[in-house]
């Protein structure tokens, strides 16, 4: 009788472990699943604002064929300085800064099939002195954080703004 009741408690005890051991499983499969699933949703709603802020940040620190980085060309332009970006293509550094970044923005954003706007403005200004640069994209167009990449500028700085529209 004792043997039958050590056999019986046995037998119990290997159930209950079965069942956490099926509970356990089932919880990380669960959680495994919820965790993809969030990795997929973050990806999808930051890579853009990413995309857009790297992109800027490259373009404007870029170094030109005159030997003189995107960054300087946009300052130069504000400050009027027209006579160190004459080349054969261009007449001051306001043309020069706007074919350099278009030709930037063709290029990779272009090659991807990414609808983009660029906006180069100082302070409150509604209309800069480059330019808008636009692929389908507009104010209406569903779009991620845009970037942003501000050049000092006395009185106030010249904002250059990147937005990547979603397709």
């Amino acid at each position: 009788m004792r043997l039958l009741k050590k056999r019986k408690a046995q037998t119990e005890v290997l159930g209950v472990a079965i069942i956490v051991i099926m509970l356990v499983i089932g919880g990380v499969i669960m959680i495994r699943a919820r965790l993809n699933k969030a990795d997929e949703t973050q990806l999808d709603s930051y890579e853009d604002p990413e995309l857009a802020q790297s992109f800027l940040n490259v373009m404007m620190k870029t170094k030109t064929d005159i030997n003189l980085i995107v960054q300087d060309i946009i300052q130069e332009c504000y400050a009027d300085r027209m006579d160190i970006c004459r080349t054969g293509n261009t007449a001051d550094c306001c043309d020069y800064a706007y074919l350099v970044m278009k030709n930037s923005l063709q290029e990779t954003l272009g090659e991807w099939s990414k609808n983009y706007q660029l906006t180069v403005r100082k302070g409150g200004e509604t209309k800069g002195k480059i330019q808008d640069i636009s692929v389908n994209c507009d104010e209406n167009s569903e779009q991620g954080q845009p970037g942003t990449y501000g050049i000092p500028f006395s009185p106030s700085t010249i904002i250059v703004t990147l937005r990547i529209c979603k397709d």
